[in-house]
């Protein structure tokens, strides 16, 4: 069975603030495509850990191992593809955020997965559904 996972995040730079997030996930299957969609929002975060959080929350409702095709940012498809095996392999050693890193890894093990950071179906829909709550997030902050 093939998954695909497309997130998307309001998160701009390295300030921590109230973040739009968003994914779906896309299972393919023998009756057509099927899809599970959540937008929320974390509320003290970075860009980069918004979007590895986002990835993870989605890989939670993943219940059997799967081919999974991830679209993502370059930041997450880089820890994807390659950081997460090659911190693995050095013992977790130079990381300063290793928990996230370690959760995700655990999430992906199941899984033949890839990563990639094509514009697709979804992008416009993720884009505007996150954005418009952060604007409801920031209106309810007290």
């Amino acid at each position: 069975m093939t998954v695909n996972i497309y997130t998307h995040t309001t998160a701009k730079g390295p300030k921590k603030k109230i973040t739009g997030y968003g994914y779906v996930l896309e299972c393919i299957t023998s009756k057509g495509p099927a899809t599970l969609s959540h937008i929320g929002t974390f509320t003290d975060e970075t860009k980069n850990r918004a979007d590895l959080r986002c990835l993870i929350e989605a890989l939670k409702k993943l219940n059997k191992a799967c081919d999974l095709v991830i679209y993502t940012t370059p930041f997450t498809a880089a820890v994807v593809n390659t950081w997460l095996s090659m911190w693995e392999k050095n013992g977790w050693k130079d990381n300063k955020q290793v928990e996230i890193y370690k959760e995700l890894k655990n999430l992906l093990k199941p899984h033949n997965y890839s990563a990639k950071t094509d514009v697709n179906t979804f992008t416009e829909w993720l884009t505007r559904e996150t954005e418009k709550e952060e604007e409801k997030a920031k209106c309810l902050k007290p």
